[in-house]
């Protein structure tokens, strides 16, 4: 049997074999809003870097989808959080980040095949390929710093998918802003509104004094239902763009860091088919306490913390996967 691995599960198995070993098998029915929005948004940005829509359609497509999953099963919120919302103001964010990707040069990319290691494995990048074999990856961040840079480049989604292939990787970074209890704090959903003279047009940076005075109003993009292209538009013209977008060339390092980089993987991969061989059910494996309460909980803590063995099924909170690898 071939095991395939990938950035999420390898990360998953070196923080927790408990938690590979469910997510082998199980998925947690309820998103994340950043999980499920990077999912839609990516995918969306692959359907209009190979033309097979436009940035309104695609724009109305991952809305859809995002509110369907908000209203059943919903999403995984913390308490007193109005998920109506918090889903519109996801959603105004899909219609004003294509409008703009749309409206700068973008490659046309196809997805990669899994890069055969050996015999019994295999990597499957998460990065797309362009006509000149470069990868791409677009990511979304609260903001972009040198700890953020350092946490992204050292991560298997990015050495991972440069060391299989070999190839440079374009990573696209768009900051979304800190999370409120209102959305983002984000240009791609707010702007600033002059307190008295409503017609004139409005920033996304707050003006802090000068001849236009201060006290200018937060101008939300959902509230005002402004165009999204006139939005994409101003973001262009004002240069916000620039100011929360990053684009950065990462080249492939020497084949020897390539090979010791699979070898890794490959070393990792023995004791992973060692857990499928063995059929070890997952609450006999060792918790890793450590990885339970991270920026973002672990979502199987009301397995691995109920007083007794609890079956899966009947919490309705997980749903089995179709391609399963190991029993659980």
């Amino acid at each position: 049997m071939t095991i395939s691995l990938d950035a999420h599960s390898l990360s998953a198995w070196q923080s927790c074999r408990r938690r590979y070993a469910l997510e082998s098998e199980w998925r947690a029915v309820r998103y994340r809003p950043k999980l499920l929005f990077d999912m839609l948004l990516r995918r969306a940005i692959f359907l209009l870097s190979s033309a097979k829509g436009d940035a309104a359609t695609l724009a109305a497509d991952a809305k859809a989808t995002f509110l369907q999953s908000a209203a059943n099963p919903g999403l995984d919120l913390a308490p007193g959080v109005d998920p109506y919302r918090l889903a519109k103001s996801w959603c105004g964010m899909f219609d004003t980040l294509l409008a703009t990707i749309a409206k700068t040069p973008l490659l046309v990319v196809r997805e990669l095949a899994p890069v055969r290691l050996s015999s019994s494995l295999e990597w499957t990048p998460c990065s797309w390929s362009d006509e000149s074999q470069q990868l791409h990856r677009w990511v979304t961040v609260d903001s972009w710093d040198e700890d953020q840079a350092a946490r992204e480049l050292h991560s298997w989604r990015t050495i991972g998918d440069i060391a299989a292939t070999r190839l440079p990787l374009m990573l696209h970074v768009i900051e979304i802003g800190r999370a409120t209890k209102d959305g983002r704090s984000t240009p791609w959903s707010r702007a600033w509104q002059h307190p008295t003279i409503h017609n004139f047009a409005y920033r996304f940076r707050k003006p802090t004094g000068g001849e236009l005075g201060s006290g200018w109003l937060p101008y939300h993009y959902n509230d005002m239902r402004d165009d999204a292209d006139e939005w994409a538009t101003r973001l262009l013209d004002d240069g916000e763009w620039q100011r929360i977008t990053h684009h950065l060339l990462l080249n492939a390092p020497t084949d020897a860091q390539c090979a010791a980089t699979m070898r890794d993987v490959m070393l990792e991969s023995l004791d992973i088919r060692g857990l499928v061989d063995e059929d070890r059910l997952w609450h006999t494996l060792p918790m890793s306490r450590g990885a339970c309460d991270g920026f973002v909980p672990c979502p199987w803590q009301p397995l691995c913390y109920s007083p007794e063995i609890v079956p899966l099924e009947s919490l309705g909170l997980y749903q089995r996967r179709d391609n399963a690898t190991v029993k659980v």
